[in-house]
């Protein structure tokens, strides 16, 4: 063994344990990037009492038409240097992580989203039974956790499809996107596997590709480079109204 160090054993080394050591090793886990269970970074919450002071209350008692604005600019700098980080890792430009954390953080109360899944879980329920129902979207279409990502499109980044999941890792899963570094490092690596679609053997990434890139978080991996053309609002956005605003985030 290098360096001679003694291995750590954390099981009875008789060989009749052998047994039982085996069986109290945890078995694999589908979810590998939910490694981290609770944030570093506090409560960053948006709620509905955010709304409120955003959208309804007048400024005289206390309303911010810019609050969701300087809520969104909070969540990137605080994170800035995960989101730095997560971006080197993956060799993507850290405004287009940035850019995507921008569009998606805040808005609808985080609350409710969880709301609208197990709404959607409860009503197809009776799946297998009586076929999708039309009540409403399918619970691994939902968006959740800050940086919003489809409960489906989460899983397979991690290589596995949600609705093959058991129950106990499908509520795992929900919960582990309420974690910010979780969510961030799920994000990252999804922008990753769609910048392989139409730039798998490009290595510089500019603002032309973030604009596709971003488009594609938005509108999903399925479709033609044609197809995304005809709409990429979603990365002009990124490049054309908040690329030199998530570069200050990101320098400060």
């Amino acid at each position: 063994m290098a360096g001679g160090s003694s291995p750590n054993y954390t099981c009875p080394q008789k060989v009749d344990d052998g047994t039982s050591c085996r069986a109290d090793t945890p078995p694999p886990q589908p979810l590998g990037l939910c490694a981290v269970t609770t944030s570093t970074y506090g409560n960053s919450d948006w709620g509905y009492s955010d709304v409120l002071v955003w959208k309804v209350l007048p400024t005289w008692i206390g309303g911010d038409p810019d609050h969701l604005r300087n809520y969104k600019d909070a969540w990137v700098r605080t994170h800035r240097g995960l989101i730095v980080k997560l971006s080197a890792q993956y060799g993507l430009p850290p405004e287009l992580l940035a850019g995507v954390t921008w569009i998606e953080a805040g808005g609808k109360p985080y609350s409710s989203k969880l709301v609208l899944y197990r709404f959607r879980q409860f009503a197809h329920m009776a799946d297998p039974m009586l076929g999708p129902t039309e009540i409403t979207q399918k619970p691994g279409l939902t968006s959740t956790g800050a940086v919003a990502i489809q409960l489906r499109r989460a899983a397979q980044t991690m290589g596995v499809d949600f609705d093959g999941l058991s129950e106990n890792d499908k509520d795992r899963l929900v919960d582990c996107l309420q974690v910010d570094e979780n969510d961030l490092a799920i994000v990252a690596r999804h922008l990753w596997q769609l910048k392989q679609i139409d730039f798998a053997d490009q290595s510089k990434i500019g603002v032309d590709e973030i604009r596709i890139i971003g488009a594609r978080y938005n509108r999903g991996p399925d479709l033609s480079l044609d197809e995304i053309y005809r709409n990429t609002s979603y990365g002009d956005f990124i490049v054309n109204r908040i690329y030199s605003r998530l570069q200050s985030l990101l320098g400060d």
